[in-house]
């Protein structure tokens, strides 16, 4: 046999010449092959090329898909698209690999009738660059993190420090202001610099309050939303309600707190003096768009 048949082309050609060895031909003549649903030998390395354009379009579906699993970036999506993502380009490199092994399978039934013939030796070729071309593109999307690898496990803390802190900071500073108050002029473009942010990461609950991570280059910042606040009724007296507004605290550098757990960020966040944003359509979008997205990575224990 040729060198075709070295290495990795070695086992399935031997065993594909061990199922013939009955005495009915396990290829029937080319004819009727067509008839099948098989490809004429003239027609074939053809076809092989003509398919690379499908898996040209498949490589780059698994290139974006590895880009935003592997970044973790702001362009994944929510954790439910993303395992959709995944499962689809799964189905479609598994189709792939089907019909990859049809054209191996008809380059080797050329072999069998005509191993010297110009059919097969452009078969051949086109064969081995179509499967060195599935192989990296099966290659690279076994690398990629599975979506549950990148869920993260619900962390709840609840021991009163946060909302000793904001009351803290809310009686020595006026930047913590009740919800449906004026906010500083600051919080502006404060909220522009986070919808603009790398990457947004859940961090937990603290106080029943969640706490969400905004990486922006090499700076970040916790913004809070659900959390507490004490506040007087009609008949005068107090009462605990969730404030409306969503809270971002002062920047920090993103650098050292990379490999933080979830209590070594509510410590870090307990260091920060705090601001409330506007309640307008901007923090809206970061609700519904980034927290929504982030949260939907968080995981039950």
């Amino acid at each position: 046999m040729p060198n075709f048949f070295s290495g990795r082309f070695r086992a399935a050609a031997l065993c594909g010449a061990c199922l013939c060895a009955g005495a009915m031909p396990l290829i029937p003549e080319t004819a009727v092959f067509a008839q099948s649903g098989g490809i004429a030998d003239g027609e074939l390395a053809g076809a092989i090329r003509a398919y690379k354009s499908e898996l040209a379009a498949l490589q780059s579906q698994v290139a974006a898909y590895t880009s935003g699993a592997r970044g973790g970036g702001r362009k994944r999506g929510g954790f439910d698209d993303v395992r959709k993502g995944f499962d689809g380009i799964n189905a479609k490199v598994n189709q792939c690999r089907e019909r990859v092994q049809f054209f191996y399978e008809q380059v080797v039934r050329i072999y069998r009738t005509s191993p010297n013939s110009t059919n097969y030796t452009q078969a051949r070729q086109a064969y081995t660059e179509l499967k060195d071309m599935f192989d990296g593109i099966s290659t690279n999307f076994t690398s990629v993190p599975r979506p549950e690898s990148m869920q993260v496990v619900e962390v709840s803390l609840t021991d009163g420090r946060l909302n000793r802190h904001v009351a803290s900071i809310s009686s020595d500073d006026d930047d913590v202001k009740p919800a449906g108050g004026p906010a500083p002029a600051k919080s502006a473009p404060l909220i522009d610099k986070l919808l603009e942010a790398d990457e947004v990461r859940y961090i937990g609950k603290f106080d029943q309050a969640e706490i969400y991570l905004f990486i922006c280059k090499e700076q970040a910042y916790y913004v809070i939303t659900g959390l507490r606040e004490l506040a007087t009724d009609a008949k005068g007296q107090s009462l605990e309600r969730v404030k409306g507004a969503l809270v971002c605290t002062d920047v920090f550098k993103w650098q050292p707190t990379q490999g933080f757990s979830p209590q070594q960020h509510f410590d870090n966040l307990l260091k920060l003096k705090m601001t409330t944003l506007p309640n307008d359509r901007k923090s809206a979008d970061l609700v519904q768009t980034e927290l929504v997205k982030a949260r939907s990575y968080a995981r039950s224990q």
